[in-house]
């Protein structure tokens, strides 16, 4: 990828174009009125008028050319690079030099500004008529550069190429008209290039996110979307490509508050089983449902009554309930199945407002080669979509920030970020790679992980879905513990602890990281203490440990503000991080 041919072009003073004129003109004139002078008495006072004049304006012109401020332009266009200025004398001295970076991809760089090898630093450089000059950005040289110039006019001529380094890993098709192309042994400079490339192409830039040194942005030209992100914990970049997709909020919209912001998680109608669904209430009514949980899959809508009477119960305006986003973690039947129940009753569930739908699905024939355990559930979910065509479908991919009233939505990890690898062939273990191991491969892989901040006190949700051990070591590496801190989180994978390197739920390193000081527990009291008995018994019989079981270890971290969803759904404020209502289940 290369930015060629730029030029660099002075532009003249209308003085520094008198002061070449004058080079020559005002010193004949004045010669020519001396001799009018002595020659012709009747004319000696009016000559000497007029040699007072021309003596002045060589004087004048003398004063201009001695010192020249030369502006100093890139540009190919509208897309400029540099500006500055160079202080060239009548004798061909370069007395200084200024050069400001204009395009912010690289403003951080550090430059050098060479003549035939000579490195400047604002010393008087002697500059012959034709002179080699140089400039380099952190080792990308722009080459062919030839500075021209007389007593008054400089012009610089450059042909520049910057040349990316790293190398295109795979092209990916991920769904729904997306396709990602990866590029391996990758820096931070290639990223800048990229985007660049991509300014010069005609692209916006949308919005852009750093985080620990990891560099996302996103660029639109008419209906083209580009995300481009740099992720160093594996120096990658990946580039993904679309069109006519929404964009995600940047600004919020002004609101009205109503009430405060709190965080839900909704009761499990069964007495030992897993399901997960978390409501977020923004600080103008209006909701955030993270997943829908359904344990109960006769689709009647008892299940989906529970989440209604939550959105219900906490909305400013009971017949018209606002759903900013609905978002979906992965496409597991414990996680999306409420989505399913709702379809199938919309008619006892009136007065709800759907917005945006938001989620990064594997979604391909590849991608479901070893994800047999989401294929019916994402066959529903395909049917479920269908219900809403107008509605707004965001794919969610790592560094997007959604603005929302009074909240941030913060995209840390998506399925995106494992691609181009396929689920099953993802662990350097080769016992998981076993062709058994590959069938036994299941869809929290495609877990995502999100962020909800509030604005006004600055509290988290961190919503993990099922996110295991493959993907958890990826988030520790490439965040830091402020990145990830949040006082409530939901433990991931239900607190499952099975030694199984999939279904492992998460470290302590992980846990030490977020350092939460509430969970929110996606599974029964019951279950959870069936299961951890079971663990325990195991490690004991095969290990003669239990140092890894990494959910009595959060569990224990946060004592006495653990909630376990159950038979009851809760509700916690984001401010006080204490219940609101007392239908609580503690482990």
């Amino acid at each position: 990828m290369d930015i060629q041919s730029l030029t660099y072009i002075e532009f003249q003073s209308l003085p520094t174009q008198l002061a070449q004129t004058g080079d020559f003109v005002f010193p004949i004139l004045l010669v020519c009125f001396i001799i009018a002078a002595i020659f012709f008495k009747k004319l000696r006072k009016s000559m000497f008028v007029l040699s007072s004049f021309a003596l002045l304006c060589c004087l004048t012109t003398f004063a201009y050319a001695d010192n020249q401020n030369i502006q100093v332009q890139v540009s190919d266009n509208d897309y400029k690079v540099i500006d500055g200025q160079l202080n060239i004398d009548s004798e061909g001295t370069l007395n200084s030099y200024k050069l400001d970076i204009l395009d912010g991809n690289f403003k951080d760089f550090k430059y050098q500004l060479k003549v035939n090898d000579q490195v400047l630093n604002n010393d008087k450089i002697e500059l012959n008529k034709t002179n080699t000059l140089s400039i380099s950005f952190d080792g990308f040289n722009y080459e062919k550069a030839k500075l021209l110039f007389n007593k008054s006019v400089a012009k610089i001529e450059f042909d520049i190429t910057l040349h990316t380094t790293d190398k295109q890993k795979a092209v990916t098709d991920i769904g729904r008209g997306y396709t990602q192309t990866t590029f391996e042994n990758s820096d931070a400079t290639n990223y800048k290039i990229r985007c660049a490339e991509l300014e010069k192409d005609g692209y916006s830039l949308y919005t852009s996110n750093n985080l620990n040194e990891n560099l996302f942005s996103t660029y639109t030209k008419g209906e083209d979307f580009v995300y481009i992100y740099f992720t160093h914990d594996n120096n990658e970049i990946r580039m993904i490509t679309a069109k006519n997709v929404p964009l995600p909020p940047k600004e919020t919209e002004s609101y009205n508050p109503s009430g405060e912001e709190t965080a839900s998680i909704m009761k499990i109608r069964v007495s030992k089983g897993d399901a997960e669904c978390c409501v977020y209430r923004l600080i103008d009514g209006s909701f955030i449902i993270l997943d829908s949980n359904c344990a109960i899959q006769s689709f009647s809508g008892v299940q989906f009554q529970d989440l209604y009477d939550c959105l219900k119960n906490q909305a400013p305006d009971p017949n018209h309930i606002i759903i900013r986003m609905w978002y979906f973690s992965h496409c597991h039947g414990d996680h999306t199945y409420g989505l399913h129940d709702y379809c199938k009753n919309k008619e006892k569930f009136p007065n709800l407002d759907i917005q945006s739908f938001c989620y990064n699905f594997g979604e391909t024939d590849e991608a479901y080669v070893h994800l047999k355990d989401n294929e019916e559930a994402y066959v529903r979910f395909k049917e479920d979509m269908q219900e809403f065509p107008n509605t707004k479908v965001y794919k969610a991919f790592a560094g997007q920030v959604f603005q929302f009233p009074g909240a941030k939505f913060e995209v840390l990890l998506t399925y995106s970020d494992m691609c181009p690898t396929v689920i099953g062939e993802e662990s350097d273990d080769e016992e998981v790679k076993t062709e058994a191991a590959k069938r036994k491969a299941d869809g929290n892989l495609e877990s995502a992980l999100v962020k909800i901040t509030s604005e006004a006190t600055g509290k988290s949700l961190l919503y993990t879905g099922d996110i295991g051990d493959y993907n958890i070591n990826q988030v520790i590496k490439r965040y830091t513990p402020d990145i990830l801190h949040s006082e409530l989180m939901t433990v991931p994978h239900h607190g499952h602890d099975q030694d199984r390197y999939r279904a492992r739920n998460g470290n302590r390193t992980f846990y030490d990281m977020v350092n939460p000081t509430a969970i929110f527990f996606p599974a029964t009291v019951e279950h959870y203490n069936e299961r951890n008995k079971q663990i325990k018994d195991d490690c004991y019989k095969r290990r003669g440990i239990i140092s890894y079981i990494n959910t009595e270890y959060i569990v224990n971290k946060c004592k006495d503000n653990c909630y376990c969803a159950g038979v009851q759904s809760y509700t916690l404020s984001m401010s006080s991080l204490k219940p609101v209502s007392i239908n609580v289940q503690q482990l």
